[in-house]
């Protein structure tokens, strides 16, 4: 009896048959049907095509189901066999050794046993793997069009997954400015930047420093404060007495520090471009500072150090700096490194006298010289010649001036230096007696008379400077794209430039790789949403060159040119420009250097969009080197099956099965095939098809790969055909009518190689391959960081039944919905479900449209476009598609649908569900297991694929009813009832979960939460 479950081929019933090929009669030909029932040829054919087709359909439906199954394997259609799981498996090698060994083609690691296991799991590496000591360091993304950069190095170190191509913060464009003598004076001191500009563009540049509010300028300008760069306040403009000249006027902040960039310590200032403009950046011709330093602002400064009789004085009290009995010679010295230190600097001293100090005679007139430490020894910078000539005037080199209060200026040399004063170094000013005295003292003469001494007392001495101070040359570096540039005066510049590069994504090494065969591994995101199209805008694929830096790549920034110094790299690339997890292949390059980028020494390969766009922006996570794709499999090479007598319709039987595909089963002939017969072994099997090799004793031996077919029926005398049962591994041979028969040989077949294995049970997960099965010297282990994926059983008998007729309906061509989404859940074993979603309009409406030109265009745009949604055979939740997944479905697709016929293969929408539940338990005891088995099965029922009544999966649109939740919760032993139950409906990406969106939906489980009461 038929399965009542069992898909029909074809289910539409008679007048159904019969209306669909009346419309297309009149869509494709002149005919019309007569109103009424009349009497017509056209009908009457109709009817009777609808008759003879309905009578062999429902004949085949009610065929018995065993010999339904025999009925599909003799027409072709045939249970899949197993695959096997893969995996990408990153190899570790021995610390504190230099060597770089080969793991071969053929290693094998195992899986830690689970309970279940009835077999040994072990994974075999698919080719050789050179392994590297290089490491990586550093992964950067440049996105130029935005002026952005990401640093994604923690990510791709297994933080998480990552737009590959797009940035996150700005790309610094600054211009630091820094002089010593300027920016290292006082707080509070006025300074004017001034930047040389043409006089075509000095109006330009200041529109850089100027927005309307609330908007802020394009260029900010700032210093460092010790903590981070402050904005500086200050006033940019226009210099009404230049044509060219742009200034920016400022005080020095209290707060401002000292920092390093480009390798100099200084104070700094700097502009930073915060958005680059329209038009381009004018150059700067030259750049200067002016100071007017006048410090302290008010008052002055006590000396750091005095001396008077080479003695320590202390300046806290009244003092006398020549002593009490002043001499000619006697010399008072004063430090002060703020003041005396500042070459060219009008240096005022405030004398302040004591009270206690006795007025000068008028007889009495002592000259004081004023000198102070320089390079070239002391200098004087008060003429000794100046005599006192009234209390008010300042330039008097006197200390008494009749006791009054007041100065003495002079002007520093450029020469000013530290010199040594009883072992002090220090910047010194000495005052020395250089003429007259302050009185006598005892006279002997013809009387003895004393004249006593009336020396300088001080109560007081400051000093403070004024100075103006102007740097034709201050030092100038930009910095962009992390790279420091230093401007030479008299040199025009650009203070910010702009690296014109593409779109790349960079990954930093720590050394370069060994000239041989380097694999990188590049694990890509499944696509989230549907809304990615597979074709991108315009038609134009993304296309990405892979290049290496060189030596003279370091010179790329400052020269402004990105390309300078990138060679092409030519890799094999898996990842289909990252449309999918896979491996880059490449010989490692000799002249891969070092070089900065993104203030990093490092050894760079970047992968950068020379073309097109994509449509769904590529998303990276890990990047890793020793890593070489592993298969669920044994290798078995060289196994003979036997030999041949030359006659019809021998067969042979393989030792390891069920057998996967891959095998190269090979006869060997007394000569080389002809060449016509050798032209089709070689486009069927390849060009290493026929191969010549040396047997024992010299004689040559060839040997022939011949090809499998599902069966002899289209096989002639001559076609090296053969037949293979993968499971039970019988390799069978033609009859020399159909299909060739073997030579008479000894030992005259054999598997060159082949593969066993596969399965459901080598699904593993990630950090469950780690016991490396074969020794291979100076490597230390082996991981896989990503489950292993894939493994499926044999295909039943059942899902046979289901979609063999599936199979004669469309017969390998998408007409219908259903035909394309047989079609594409066939054109890839991962692919696990597929929806097709077909226009909205019938073609016959058209003309009732004619008379609405909106309505009209809007049904012609959408004619014949059909939205596939893929949902791929994975482990993650949700089970999101590959980019390279889903263009291999579109291109099998493409290939059997009609060439009028529009398609877009995208992966579905997703809807998290989670619940909150609170329930009764039956008893206390055990509540936790009883938590965790409701949690299981919610999570269980939820399961996109698995879930729902029946454990179906869930249909596309199809959303959970609480009504299912407590027939679920009810079936779980130990629940005693449920009081309530709450669901709650997530977007994955945002939607707006009208009908359309949700129809193009699958549901999977969220977090939940369970309250038992």
């Amino acid at each position: 009896m038929q399965s009542p479950d069992r898909p029909l081929i074809a289910g539409a019933p008679h007048d159904d048959i019969a209306a669909r090929t009346e419309k297309l009669a009149q869509a494709l030909s002149p005919w019309r049907p007569p109103a009424g029932d009349a009497a017509d040829p056209g009908r009457a054919l109709i009817r009777v095509f609808d008759r003879m087709a309905r009578h062999a359909l429902e004949r085949l439906n009610r065929v018995p189901e065993r010999s339904f199954v025999a009925f599909l394997n003799l027409v072709g259609v045939e249970p899949t066999p197993p695959r096997p799981a893969r995996v990408p498996l990153t190899f570790t090698l021995v610390q504190r050794s230099s060597a770089e060994p080969v793991v071969p083609e053929g290693t094998r690691v195992g899986a830690a046993a689970v309970p279940g296991d009835t077999r040994e799991i072990v994974f075999e590496t698919d080719r050789e793997l050179a392994t590297t000591r290089a490491e990586l360091r550093a992964v950067f993304v440049r996105d130029p069009d935005g002026d952005r950069y990401a640093d994604r190095t923690a990510a791709a170190a297994g933080a998480g997954f990552y737009d590959a191509f797009a940035g996150d913060r700005p790309v610094e464009h600054a211009l630091y400015l820094a002089d010593d003598a300027i920016l290292g004076a006082p707080a509070g001191t006025e300074v004017t930047v001034t930047l040389e500009i043409a006089a075509a563009d000095r109006e330009r540049f200041h529109a850089l420093h100027e927005s309307p509010p609330p908007a802020p300028p394009l260029v900010r300008w700032s210093y460092w404060n010790g903590a981070g760069w402050q904005a500086l306040d200050c006033t940019p403009s226009l210099d009404l007495g230049s044509t060219t000249a742009w200034n920016l006027d400022f005080a020095i902040p209290a707060d401002m520090a000292s920092t390093t960039v480009a390798g100099r310590t200084a104070r700094f200032l700097r502009a930073d471009l915060q958005a680059w403009p329209l038009d381009p950046i004018p150059e700067v011709q030259a750049a200067r500072m002016r100071a007017e330093i006048a410090w302290p602002a008010a008052g002055g400064i006590a000396p750091d150090l005095a001396l008077a009789a080479f003695r320590k004085v202390d300046l806290s009290m009244d003092f006398r700096p020549l002593g009490e009995r002043p001499r000619l010679g006697d010399t008072f010295y004063v430090a002060s490194a703020a003041v005396l230190s500042r070459a060219g600097a009008q240096v005022t001293v405030e004398i302040t006298p004591s009270p206690a100090m006795a007025p000068l005679r008028t007889t009495e007139d002592p000259t004081l010289a004023w000198e102070v430490s320089t390079a070239s020894g002391w200098v004087r910078v008060v003429s000794p010649d100046m005599k006192k000539t009234g209390a008010a005037d300042p330039n008097v080199p006197s200390m008494h001036q009749n006791n009054a209060i007041h100065t003495v200026t002079f002007t520093l040399p450029a020469n000013v230096a530290p010199a040594e004063v009883l072992g002090k170094q220090a910047h010194w000013l000495r005052i020395r007696l250089v003429q007259n005295d302050y009185g006598k003292g005892i006279q002997v003469g013809s009387t003895i008379t004393d004249d006593g001494y009336r020396p300088p007392i001080l109560a007081a001495l400051s000093l403070r400077y004024t100075q103006t101070v102007t740097s034709n040359t201050p030092f100038c570096v930009s910095r962009d794209d992390f790279a420091f540039v230093e401007h030479q005066p008299g040199a025009a510049f650009a203070p910010w430039r702009r690296l014109a590069a593409g779109r790349a994504i960079y990954f930093g090494f720590n050394q370069p790789f060994a000239n041989r065969d380097t694999l990188l591994y590049l694990q890509v995101e499944p696509i989230s949403s549907g809304a990615a199209l597979l074709e991108a805008p315009g038609g134009a694929p993304a296309k990405l060159v892979w290049e290496y830096a060189t030596a003279a790549a370091a010179g790329g920034i400052a020269a402004g040119d990105d390309a300078l110094g990138w060679k092409a790299l030519f890799p094999a690339d898996e990842t289909r420009d990252l449309a999918q997890s896979g491996l880059v292949a490449f010989i490692g390059p000799t002249d891969l250097a070092p070089c900065a980028r993104f203030g990093q020494e490092l050894c760079w390969l970047r992968a950068r969009l020379a073309e097109g766009s994509f449509a769904a922006a590529p998303r990276l996570g890990r990047v890793l080197t020793n890593t070489v794709w592993a298969t669920h499999a044994t290798t078995i090479k060289g196994e003979v099956l036997g030999s041949s007598d030359g006659g019809a319709g021998h067969t042979f039987a393989l030792s390891h099965r069920p057998v996967l595909e891959g095998q190269h089963i090979e006869v060997l002939e007394p000569a080389a095939p002809p060449p016509e017969e050798l032209a089709e072994i070689e486009r069927l099997e390849g060009p290493d098809a026929v191969r010549a090799t040396s047997a024992p004793g010299g004689a040559q031996e060839i040997w022939v790969r011949w090809h499998e077919v599902p069966d002899f029926h289209g096989s002639g005398p001559r076609d090296r055909h053969y037949r293979l049962d993968r499971r039970t591994g019988e390799v069978r041979f033609g009859d020399g009518q159909r299909g060739m028969a073997p030579p008479r040989g000894v030992r005259s077949v054999r598997a060159a190689v082949y593969r066993a294995g596969g399965g459901a049970d080598g699904n593993r997960p990630a950090g469950a391959l780690a016991q490396l099965k074969t020794t291979v010297a100076y490597v230390d282990g082996a991981l896989n960081h990503e489950p292993a994926t894939a493994g499926t059983e044999w295909e039943t008998d059942a899902r046979v039944v289901e979609h063999g007729p599936r199979i004669l309906r469309h017969r390998g061509r998408g007409v219908t919905a259903e035909d394309i989404e047989d079609l594409a859940r066939e054109a890839s074993p991962a692919v696990a479900r597929a929806r097709a979603i077909t226009p909205r309009f019938s073609p016959f409406q058209l003309a009732e449209l004619e008379d609405d030109d909106v309505a009209f265009e809007a049904a012609v745009e959408g004619g014949g476009q059909v939205t596939v949604l893929v949902v791929p055979n994975s482990p993650e939740v949700p089970p999101r598609p590959s980019m390279g997944l889903l263009m291999d479905v579109e291109d099998y697709l493409r290939r059997r649908s009609p060439a009028t016929a529009a398609l877009r293969v995208v992966g579905p929408e997703w809807l998290e569900v989670s619940a909150h539940v609170r329930l009764v338990p039956a008893t206390l005891e055990g509540v936790e297991d009883l938590r965790g088995r409701v949690l299981r099965a919610l999570t269980d029922f939820l399961h996109p694929l698995t879930g729902a009544p029946g454990g179906v999966g869930w249909q596309f649109g199809e959303l959970p009813h609480v009504s299912d939740i407590y027939r679920l919760l009810f079936s779980i032993a130990g629940v005693e009832s449920v009081i309530s139950v709450d669901l709650t409906e997530t977007p994955l990406a945002g939607g707006p979960l009208d009908p359309a969106w949700r129809a193009r939906a699958l549901v999977y489980s969220g977090p939940h939460a369970i309250e038992i009461v």
